[in-house]
């Protein structure tokens, strides 16, 4: 009956405002985002991404255990380490438009985008 009544509340009627908010708290809550302490109406996820200040007082991000996990995903489909930790952005003198590496097939592709996605 519940179901029925969000249905019926989403087209047209005074409350359907309302509801569909509701019914949208719910999904995003059950993705795994919260509400803004600030700001109840905006949603967040924490990616594992902290906050400090540097030396001048700055607020700055700090995607530290983020960049931890993603290591630990690469160790566990690699099984191997990773040889060095590269900067972003790129290092002086790094060209990467440059680089003659050939192309992936299928399935090194599919290790690519499932790479890549860990990074959304």
């Amino acid at each position: 009956m519940t179901l029925a009544y969000y249905l019926r509340g989403l087209y047209g009627l005074r409350l359907s405002g309302k509801l569909f908010g509701q019914l949208l708290q719910e999904c995003l809550r059950e993705l795994g985002f919260e509400p803004s302490l600030a700001e109840p109406r905006i949603y967040m996820r924490n990616l594992g991404c902290g906050f400090n200040c540097d030396s001048t007082g700055t607020l700055c991000m700090d995607p530290g255990q983020y960049i931890d996990r993603m290591e630990e995903a690469y160790v566990q489909h690699f099984k191997t380490k990773l040889v060095q930790r590269h900067r972003s952005p790129l290092q002086k003198g790094d060209h990467p438009e440059l680089y003659t590496s050939p192309f992936l097939n299928e399935e090194e592709q599919e290790v690519y985008l499932s790479l890549v996605g860990s990074n959304q």
